[in-house]
């Protein structure tokens, strides 16, 4: 990891006044969840590329996958649905659609 890695201290569990310092992002990242240093490369890529809103992907949802949850998270008020309806049954078949055609 390139410079400043932050670094967390865990207590002992146990309350014997020991504690365990972990390099956050490192040892404890979830899988698919991106480096703080790969976050801040990606964000000043696209900041370069005169971007104002910056959507991070992961090693789980690409960009594409991000703008059209959006895009359908907005539908929902639009549309009348209720609220996070992408995860609802009876949306399921017509989420699954949406997510396979161009924006």
């Amino acid at each position: 990891m390139a410079g400043g890695a932050a670094f967390v201290v865990k207590e002992n569990e146990k309350g014997g006044g020991e504690s365990e310092v972990q390099r956050a992002g490192v040892e404890n990242k979830p899988k698919g969840a991106w480096s703080s240093d790969q976050v801040v490369e990606y964000l000043v890529a696209k900041m370069n590329e005169g971007m104002f809103y910056v959507v991070c992907p992961d090693g789980d949802v690409t960009e594409e996958m991000d703008r059209k949850r959006m895009a359908w998270g907005a539908g929902d008020l639009v549309h009348g649905r209720q609220a996070l309806s992408r995860w609802r049954e009876e949306y399921k078949g017509e989420f699954e659609e949406f997510m396979k055609r161009d924006l």
